[in-house]
């Protein structure tokens, strides 16, 4: 409905912002509203939400919750492309709760499917995930692969929320390959930017705290990060010591 799709575009402001409590109330909104009118569809993209709210503010139940019965909401549809975004969704939980085996196999299950669909948007979310994954396990060169993709594609479809948080991606995995100072520009680039997510500020925040740098080193990278433009970006991204990044 008309009420439904406002409401709608309310919470997706609300959650860019970080207001989780305004985006919990529009979405609740739109469930009960979609319940009364029976739309299967808008019930599951409703408590798809919902489950994302719930897990960038840390409750893991209630997100798991959310999140299962949309997906099996979706797959009961015949709707792939929400059973996609389900997977993305329960995988950013899993690797949260550092279940990396899970959160792997469900971002494998989503990019498979987005893959079909020619879903570019999708496809940079599952290979976020899938990088973030392989840092989180050591595997480095297959997390600068899943990275890769995903920034190039993500720039070229010209989302540029989507490609901030990819960069968050690739902070972390520079933090953890050493290069802290590359991560720390990366991370000022994301803090600067106005189209940057609030759950991607977040991350870049908490990267930054789990640095071992001093203060000025630290503000000084931020200082370089806050003035790359995107082609700069790109340049440094790709440009590892070990020169490995376009292999």
């Amino acid at each position: 409905t008309g009420i439904a799709m406002s409401l709608e575009d309310l919470a997706l402001v609300a959650r860019f912002q970080g207001n989780y409590a305004e985006a919990r109330q529009r979405l609740q909104e739109i469930l009960t509203i979609a319940r009364d009118v029976g739309d299967h569809s808008d019930i599951a993209e409703a408590l798809l939400n919902l489950g994302a709210v719930e897990r960038a503010q840390g409750n893991a139940a209630e997100a798991r919750q959310y999140l299962q019965e949309s997906l099996t909401m979706n797959e009961a549809q015949g709707n792939l492309k929400g059973v996609a975004s389900a997977l993305d969704h329960l995988g950013d939980l899993a690797f949260m709760l550092r279940e990396y085996d899970e959160a792997g196999r469900c971002y494998e299950t989503s990019l498979t499917i987005y893959r079909d669909y020619d879903d570019y948007s999708g496809m940079v979310v599952a290979l976020s995930g899938l990088g973030d994954v392989a840092a989180a396990l050591g595997s480095y060169e297959t997390a600068r692969e899943h990275f890769y993709e995903a920034f190039t594609t993500a720039s070229t479809i010209r989302d540029t929320p989507l490609t901030l948080w990819v960069l968050t991606g690739i902070a972390a995995l520079l933090a953890k390959t050493g290069e802290q100072e590359r991560s720390v520009e990366m991370l000022g680039l994301v803090l600067d930017h106005c189209a940057t997510p609030h759950e991607a500020r977040d991350r870049a925040q908490a990267i930054l705290s789990s640095l071992d740098l001093s203060a000025p080193m630290l503000d000084e990278a931020l200082e370089r990060g806050k003035a790359l433009d995107g082609a700069e970006t790109t340049r440094q991204l790709f440009r590892m010591t070990d020169n490995k990044w376009l292999t």
